[in-house]
């Protein structure tokens, strides 16, 4: 059975970070079936158990009486901007209406939250409750976002300039613009002028929003910018404006633009019905789940070996491009592999797509040679990890190489590689290293670790001292005892790594002389060095 978003589960799942209630709230368990955009001019279309955006609600008079109006359609919250102050007068309306108020984070903007709320509240069974979805109603509802915002009627075109969606109001803008919605494409008359003005190809290569001038005397002036994924051109959003926006409302239309990036891309996805029913069925593979020979069977994969790919790019810092990567690297990594290995598959499970790659034997190299050849193609190549899987004789233990993936992954991410791929000769004893980490994990102890143990007085005295004893040993151990090139490696004189030496062991009453002792130290460190840097 599906399970409905509630009030409390949103907010659990987005945290602090995007919303927090602004008063108690009336009933947590109240469900949130939808995501509305407030529209001041009352052509609303808000239901029961709608989260409404009150874009523009900036006092507390409006937003009282926004409550009343979501009372009567029973919605369950009103979001207000960060900026909004709450008093008595809201609080009682609160108690009064049932009606949760939500406040915005300072660190996210209102075309930040769109995708998330978008995402969250879809339910399981939700066919587009994966990575997949894009409703066209989604770019409606951002078309009427971005109205809002910017105070300008905005049509969301694709790349020939016919209408993927447009915002309410439109009857405030001009002919063209009204000739444009009613035939659902710019009109002839229109791009003649535009490619006459050399617009379309400013357009089309700049990376920041373009000012038009009126085309005719009767016309309103256009800002435009082009939706890209990376170098791709996706489409183009314009906006019916007065007058050359503000620094405020460019910002905003440029952050819409990244949001309206994420939805093409996905819509693009959604179109693909073959790519992604094998997505579906790769995934059930991956999971687990009991149907999985069946699904093995429709993807053309029974009774075949396979390796998996793990792929990911490494994160740029805000939620939106982070989506934007995700998709993109997903939507360019099966078309490659549908030209470069037969019969492959892929999918996305949290934030990593999988490629199951049928190969024959262990020396098979198409695996290797798909991983490398995208990686040279990829529009994120500097921020592109891949980690090949072991070689595996059906897909019954497919899951099996996506987990080395994973690890693979964890390893050089902890070692701090933005890029690069590997493969489990390549990390094969980090990778055993995390594995042993984890078997710890899950008896609620770190692998070998004694409070009085030679790593662990080291790492304690490095923290208290700011000295980098462990480092020194670590480099040692790792050369096998070469001095010199151990000091080489922490940056310090032969002298001075001798020294070193003699001061940990006095410390720590380590005996380099002991294989036991060398070998658990070893080990402890690496654990060490690998559990615990920050990954990407």
């Amino acid at each position: 059975m599906a399970r409905a978003t509630t009030l409390c589960s949103l907010l659990e799942e987005l945290g602090t970070t995007v919303l927090r209630p602004l008063s108690e709230l009336p009933d947590r368990t109240r469900p949130v079936e939808g995501v509305v955009v407030h529209d001041p001019s009352g052509g609303n279309s808000i239901g029961r158990a709608d989260l409404v955006l009150g874009i523009g609600i900036g006092d507390t008079a409006a937003a009282c009486e926004l409550l009343e109006l979501l009372s009567r359609r029973e919605a369950t919250a009103l979001v207000v901007g960060s900026a909004f102050t709450v008093d008595d007068l809201l609080l009682t309306a609160v108690r009064a209406t049932g009606v949760a108020v939500l406040g915005m984070a300072e660190t996210i903007s209102w075309t930040q939250l769109l995708p998330l709320l978008l995402r969250t509240t879809r339910h399981e069974g939700d066919p587009w409750l994966d990575d997949s979805w894009a409703p066209a109603n989604d770019l409606h509802v951002l078309a009427n976002a971005m109205a809002d915002v910017l105070d300008a009627p905005i049509t969301i075109e694709d790349r020939s300039l016919r209408v993927l969606a447009f915002s309410d109001g439109q009857a405030a803008a001009d002919n063209s613009r009204l000739e444009t919605i009613l035939e659902q494409r710019v009109p002839d008359w229109v791009l003649t002028e535009l490619r006459e003005r050399a617009v379309l190809s400013a357009l089309f290569t700049e990376t920041r929003p373009v000012y038009v001038e009126p085309l005719t005397p009767t016309e309103l002036p256009r800002v435009a910018m082009a939706v890209r994924s990376g170098n791709e051109l996706l489409g183009s959003v314009w906006a019916a404006v007065r007058g050359p926006l503000s620094p405020e409302r460019e910002k905003a239309l440029i952050d819409s633009v990244r949001v309206a990036a994420l939805l093409l891309l996905r819509a693009r996805s959604r179109g693909n019905l073959e790519q992604r029913a094998r997505a579906e069925l790769l995934r059930s593979i991956l999971d687990r789940q009991h149907d999985s020979a069946a699904a093995a069977e429709r993807l053309g994969l029974a009774g075949r070996p396979l390796r998996v790919l793990a792929a990911r790019v490494t994160s740029t810092g805000t939620c939106v491009d982070s989506e934007l990567d995700l998709q993109r690297l997903a939507n360019a990594f099966a078309v490659h592999c549908t030209v470069t290995a037969h019969d492959s598959a892929v999918t996305v499970i949290g934030r990593t797509v999988y490629a199951a790659i049928p190969v024959d034997d262990e020396s098979d190299p198409t695996a290797h040679q798909v991983a490398r050849s995208f990686q040279s193609r990829a529009v994120a190549t500097e921020r592109l990890l891949i980690g090949i899987g072991r070689r595996v004789d059906s897909v019954p233990q497919a899951s099996k190489s996506a987990a080395d993936g994973d690890r693979i992954l964890r390893v050089l991410c902890a070692r701090g590689q933005c890029h690069g791929i590997a493969d489990l000769a390549d990390v094969s004893l980090d990778v055993l290293l995390t594995r042993v980490a984890d078997a710890a994990a899950e008896d609620g102890a770190e692998p070998g670790w004694q409070d009085n143990g030679p790593a662990a007085i080291l790492l304690r005295h490095d923290r208290e001292h700011g000295s980098d004893l462990a480092a020194t040993l670590a480099a040692y151990l790792d050369m096998f005892g070469d001095i010199a090139k151990a000091a080489r490696i922490v940056h310090i004189h032969t002298n001075t790594m001798r020294y070193r030496l003699r001061r940990l062991c006095e410390l720590t009453g380590l005996d380099l002389n002991d294989p036991d002792t060398r070998l658990t130290t070893h080990l402890q460190l690496r654990l060490h060095a690998l559990t615990k840097q920050p990954s990407h």
